[in-house]
């Protein structure tokens, strides 16, 4: 973990600049005083590369994604099964893996989406709201809570696979491999595009709804559908 700490956080460097009155407080002190007054960096870059820490500790290459407690989780029964939860959780573990120069720990993310999309494709199916108009379902939805077996559980969340694909896209646009986007990041996009675009087009709307047309995007008022 140390070897892999070094060579992950060193190129992320920060501007510091200690405070003489705040340096020998307490972190919990120099949090409040900086939400109050601000004027402490160096606290800022501290918590920075204590995020950078958490992430390169629980998603290094070869292993698992972070998951809600990460490698600290202390129990066989941990809150909410210490599972990935795609409504926001797992999304908000990854942030900052491309801006604080973590890519390597983005892969074991795109890793685990690819190993379950066989699963998600036919829970997705089986589901008669994905259903399109020749009455099959296309592409592949994930519910909120999920596991590493392919096991999903809770309420749908629709656009989870949207956010997925940001951090695919994300992961392209900080690196710029075009080879990786080809073989790795455009089959999920393309797919996820293609069902989202069916499932919008058949999903009813009540007021306002933008939709993005050819020429832009424009807004209708009605209970109609919205088409893509």
């Amino acid at each position: 973990l140390l070897s892999c700490r070094r060579s992950a956080t060193s190129p992320a460097p920060v501007n510091r600049f200690i405070p003489a009155d705040r340096v020998a407080l307490p972190v919990d002190q120099r949090k409040v005083l900086h939400g109050e007054k601000g004027g402490d960096p160096d606290l800022e870059e501290l918590l920075f590369q204590y995020d950078r820490y958490l992430l390169i500790a629980c998603s290094r290459p070869g292993g698992l994604s972070a998951n809600l407690q990460g490698l600290w989780c202390d129990s066989n029964k941990p809150p909410w099964h210490s599972a990935y939860h795609a409504n926001i959780n797992i999304q908000m573990n990854y942030w900052p893996a491309e801006p604080a120069n973590l890519a390597e720990c983005h892969a074991t993310l795109f890793d685990l989406i690819a190993s379950q999309l066989p699963a998600w494709r036919r829970a997705t199916a089986a589901e008669k709201r994905f259903a399109t108009t020749s009455g099959k379902s296309r592409g592949w939805a994930v519910r909120t809570s999920r596991g590493i077996h392919g096991d999903i559980g809770w309420q749908w969340d629709v656009p989870a696979n949207a956010w997925y694909c940001q951090h695919f896209w994300w992961h392209h646009a900080y690196g710029g491999d075009k080879a990786w986007l080809k073989r790795v990041a455009y089959p999920v996009m393309k797919e996820t595009c293609a069902s989202g675009r069916l499932r919008g087009a058949r999903r009813p709307t009540r007021g306002c709804t933008t939709a993005r047309t050819r020429t832009g995007c424009s807004s209708s008022c009605s209970r109609t559908a919205t088409h893509a």
